[in-house]
């Protein structure tokens, strides 16, 4: 049986409704040798860098495709869609007990060793999305 791992993909004040609207993420071509190895299954997490809002967790509802080539405009062409959970919930990287990694200017996106901690913060200290 093949682990579920995690991962945190990026957005900003300009892409996040898009993001949540269509369930989608997304990322750039050059920056796709992470996004690709996500598969059915894995858990996603959703990082605004700009209001430092953090949601998740969803599970990758597909591989890395194409989706939908209108999203963002064309900028993220790398895209996987997400479905949300019973415990997708958000919070914020400015509480004082947020995990450290989260306050980097961009905290990488293969969460490893950093999944549980993320897990348990943010179902301790978040809200549910709706």
């Amino acid at each position: 049986m093949q682990e579920k791992k995690s991962y945190l993909f990026l957005c900003d004040q300009s892409t996040e409704s898009e993001c949540l609207q269509k369930l989608l993420v997304g990322t750039t071509q050059t920056n796709s040798l992470w996004a690709v190895t996500v598969t059915a299954g894995d858990v996603i997490y959703l990082f605004n860098y700009q209001t430092g809002v953090i949601r998740g967790p969803y599970v990758a509802s597909s591989g890395a495709d194409c989706h939908d080539p209108t999203a963002w405009g064309g900028k993220f062409p790398v895209q996987i869609r997400i479905s949300r959970t019973p415990e997708t919930r958000q919070s914020d990287n400015h509480r004082k007990d947020a995990p450290s990694f989260l306050r980097k200017r961009r905290p990488h996106h293969d969460l490893a060793s950093n999944a549980s901690e993320l897990f348990s913060w943010i179902q301790q200290h978040g809200t549910p999305v709706e």
